[in-house]
């Protein structure tokens, strides 16, 4: 089964975590990738000390986002915390950043390590140019 979260705003995550919490309660494993982040957020605290959870992310402590997706009133709410980078040109050091966080995903999968692999902000990543669908 694949669930997808998709849309502007907030939501995404916290469905994801709430996916994990539920799978975690009824005794699977879970693999939580998180894309474009680090480990900087507050929820992250408490999900790191939750048994059968690998909760791994694959970011800096910034956004990132291509130039012209991001309108005036977002690129203000993330202040000094946001990197903007020209339509098309990604910056190699977080492409390869991401790139291996993928190869590590992709591997668990392989391996069958896990009941559950959630991929959080993938699909940011995809349409920030930053992951390309033919490495899936």
């Amino acid at each position: 089964m694949i669930q997808v979260y998709t849309g502007d705003g907030k939501g995404k995550t916290t469905a994801a975590i709430g996916l994990t919490i539920r799978a975690l309660g009824a005794g699977h494993r879970v693999f939580l990738m998180q894309f474009m982040k680090s480990l900087a957020y507050s929820e992250q605290h408490i999900l790191q000390k939750m048994p059968n959870l690998t909760l791994e992310t694959t970011g800096k402590p910034f956004f990132i986002a291509e130039e012209g997706m991001m309108d005036e009133r977002a690129r203000e709410a993330f202040g000094d915390d946001v990197v903007i980078f020209p339509k098309g040109q990604p910056p190699d050091d977080y492409v390869a950043l991401l790139t291996s966080g993928l190869a590590r995903a992709l591997s668990v999968i392989s391996k069958g390590e896990t009941d559950l692999v959630i991929l959080d902000e993938i699909n940011i990543a995809l349409s920030f140019g930053l992951l390309r669908r033919e490495q899936m």
